[in-house]
């Protein structure tokens, strides 16, 4: 049977992080929502269907899939934002199906399927609402804010599904001045550095380092927390619960229930709360988040043209990728700061920066594509990565099409 990862127009509300990638790629607990569907489906072919402006990133990304062109015989359609519990649920189709969980599309089975790449991206509601109806158990991301409350529960998950892990031994580190706190334990995927004075609790929750991370002296990380490959966790930093870095990233200061995608930095003292940083940014030293209205009210957020009340009282910052922030930069509660964005200066920030913005705190400009790019080769060839014709295909396609 053929399985097609897909978008549907939810992507939009997934926005600014969903603007430069698939919702499939965006992270959840240490996994993406791609690779939770793959540990589900072990061994098979997958092939996708995507925004176009992102599909030639998605080919070069996954050689061999096919990318936005129908495919003939028995074929599984899994929404890429939708993260799936059991897999007896796809076990027996006896004709064409409509999934569905908490009354909403998260699949299709079909016999014969036809072009429905367009309609996908449109309406996937109504194209299916005459086939036959199947519950199963799934979890839908809506917006991001979604990632960011379910990662604390999706680490010890996605855990169970890791293969090859070493549980760190508290005697052993003891003994170089580290200190484990035992519970539900620290697992490693690889060899890592854990300097005299770190403090590593995982009596409420299990903490994962994968192969080449680095913890500083007298860093303090309370679990469930997962640190991703080769990234640094910086001296005395503190990493609450719910916390989920990804590879190649600095992390210091204050870090609460918050996801870094990659390669990305937030070296210095600052509090970054309840948010989900993009690939490529700078958080500069004393960049502050709120994550809590004073009124204890729930956090409305502005996503494009539309404000989502989100009906929690903990929803902190989302920033898309190449975005930065100079030194003690200050952001309200349920901030978005898009693709390629900057910001700096005293004072608050509007709670809404476009993409490809500068925002002094007072006015936007709009800096010009070429200079942005060239910023974007010089912060990628630091980590010897080289910015593709794709990246910038899809750069230039935000460019374009961000706020006038």
């Amino acid at each position: 049977m053929n399985i097609v990862i897909f978008e549907d127009d939810g992507w939009k509300d997934l926005q600014p992080l969903s603007l430069t990638r698939p919702v499939w790629e965006l992270r959840c607990g240490i996994a993406t929502l791609e690779e939770k569907i793959r540990d589900m489906f072990p061994g098979e072919r997958f092939n996708y269907s995507c925004r176009d402006y992102i599909a030639p990133l998605v080919k070069k990304r996954r050689p061999g899939s096919t990318v936005n062109h129908t495919i003939s015989g028995e074929t599984l359609f899994l929404s890429g934002r939708a993260i799936y519990h059991n897999r007896e649920d796809f076990s027996y189709f006896e004709e064409d199906t409509a999934l569905y969980a908490e009354e909403r599309l998260v699949g299709f089975y079909l016999t014969n399927p036809v072009d429905y790449h367009n309609q996908l991206l449109e309406n996937a509601e109504g194209i299916f609402h005459s086939l036959t109806r199947r519950a199963i158990e799934a979890e839908i991301i809506a917006y991001p804010w979604d990632l960011v409350k379910k990662t604390r529960h999706h680490i010890p998950a996605d855990l169970k599904n890791m293969k090859g892990l070493t549980e760190a031994d508290p005697e052993e580190f003891k003994r170089t001045g580290a200190h484990i706190i035992p519970g539900e334990g620290v697992f490693l995927s690889g060899d890592v550095s854990i300097a005299p004075g770190a403090v590593l609790d995982s009596s409420e929750g299990p903490i994962y380092l994968a192969a080449g991370v680095e913890i500083m002296p007298n860093a303090v990380i309370i679990g469930p927390a997962a640190i991703g490959e080769g990234s640094t966790v910086k001296i005395g930093a503190k990493i609450y619960p719910g916390t989920s870095i990804g590879p190649v990233c600095k992390v210091g200061g204050e870090v609460e229930e918050s996801i870094i995608h990659a390669y990305s930095n937030k070296q210095h003292e600052g509090f970054l709360g309840h948010a989900y940083i993009g690939e490529w940014c700078n958080i500069g030293a004393g960049t502050e988040n709120s994550d809590l209205k004073n009124n204890y009210t729930p956090v409305k957020v502005q996503l494009n043209d539309k404000v989502v009340d989100t009906g929690s009282l903990f929803i902190g910052l989302f920033i898309g990728d190449h975005s930065k922030t100079g030194i003690n930069t200050t952001f309200n509660t349920g901030s978005v700061m898009g693709v390629a964005s900057m910001a700096f200066g005293a004072g608050f920030q509007p709670r809404f920066i476009p993409s490809f913005r500068w925002s002094d705190g007072r006015k936007l400009l709009k800096p010009g594509f070429k200079k942005t790019i060239e910023t974007a080769r010089a912060v990628m060839s630091r980590r010897n990565i080289e910015l593709s014709d794709e990246e910038v295909y899809i750069l230039k396609h935000i460019f374009e099409n961000s706020a006038q």
